[in-house]
C-alpha cells in the first residue's frame, strides 16, 4: 500500500487520430510531480488543463479500480476517451474510495509536469480479451455478454425473483459504480442509456411487473466478482484461452 495521487487532466491539442476527439489522461504518481520522468521530456503544444486530483492511501488500488471501470474506453496506455457524465462517475468514484481532493498547488505541479509527457505513448496496451463457458456450454461470452446471459438464465429458472431480491444476490460493489441491475426507468433517466443494455429484447420484464436492465460495463477488475456471485448461484463458469 503506498499513498499517491490519481489525476485526470486534457491538452486540447491532443487528439485521437481515428475518431478526432479528445481524450483525457488518467495519471497516478507516488511521488512528488516533480520527480516524474517521461522519456525525452518533450514540450506539449497547448495547455494541459487539470480537472481534478485525489490523494490515496492506496494510490495504485484507486488505479486499478478506475482503469478497469473505463476499460472498454481506453484508446492508449493512460489516455481514456470518455465524456463528461463518465468523467462525473470518476469522480464520484474517488470521492466513494475515500479520495481526498488535492491542493491547488498540487495541481499546478501535475500540470507542470503533464506538459513534458507525449501526446499519446506509442504502444497502446493490451486488453484482456479473455472468453468464458457457461455450464459446459459449446457456446462462449466475452465479459459484459457472460452477465447478461448468467442474469438471464437466472431469471429464467426463477420467474418469481423480484428486483430487490437480484440486487441483494448481485450488490452493487459487485460491479463497481453502476450496479449490476437496474430498472429501465434509472438506466434512461441517471445513466443516459450508456451503462445498460436498453433494447427491447435485452429489457426484461419480470413477474412483478418491473422492468430492468443488466449493466455492460465489466472489465478485468471487476468480471471476477460477478463470476464469484454466480458460482454461489451454482453456475459453472470456466475462462478460455485468451487469442
Amino acid at each position: 500500500m503506498e499513498q499517491g495521487i490519481l489525476y485526470v487532466v486534457y491538452n486540447e491539442w491532443i487528439k485521437n487520430p481515428k475518431t478526432g476527439k479528445m481524450p483525457y489522461k488518467i495519471g497516478i504518481t507516488t511521488k512528488t510531480v516533480d520527480a516524474r520522468y517521461y522519456g525525452l521530456g518533450l514540450k506539449m503544444p497547448g495547455t494541459f488543463k487539470a480537472l481534478f486530483a485525489y490523494k490515496f492511501n492506496d494510490c495504485a488500488r484507486a488505479e486499478n479500480v478506475i482503469r478497469g471501470l473505463f476499460e472498454q474506453y481506453c484508446v492508449n496506455g493512460e489516455w481514456f476517451e470518455i465524456n463528461e457524465d463518465q468523467i462525473e462517475l470518476v469522480k464520484k468514484n474517488c470521492e466513494n474510495m475515500g479520495g481526498i481532493p488535492t491542493t491547488d498547488e498540487t495541481q499546478e505541479e501535475i500540470l507542470e509536469d503533464s506538459e513534458k509527457d507525449y501526446s499519446l505513448p506509442r504502444r497502446k496496451k493490451e486488453r484482456d480479451r479473455s472468453r468464458y463457458k457457461i455450464n459446459g456450454m459449446e457456446q462462449t461470452y466475452g465479459k459484459s455478454p457472460l452477465v447478461k446471459e448468467v442474469i438471464k438464465s437466472y431469471i429464467t429458472k426463477n420467474p418469481d425473483v423480484t428486483l430487490k431480491e437480484l440486487q441483494k444476490m448481485f450488490p452493487k460493489k459487485t460491479q463497481g459504480s453502476v450496479g449490476v441491475i437496474d430498472t429501465r426507468e434509472n438506466a434512461r433517466n441517471r445513466y443516459r442509456n450508456e451503462r445498460h443494455y436498453t433494447t427491447e429484447n435485452d429489457i426484461i420484464t419480470l413477474k412483478t411487473g418491473e422492468k430492468i436492465v443488466i449493466c455492460h460495463e465489466w472489465g478485468i477488475s471487476n468480471i471476477g466478482n460477478f463470476i464469484e456471485k454466480a458460482k454461489e448461484l451454482g453456475f459453472d463458469i470456466t475462462k478460455q484461452e485468451s487469442n
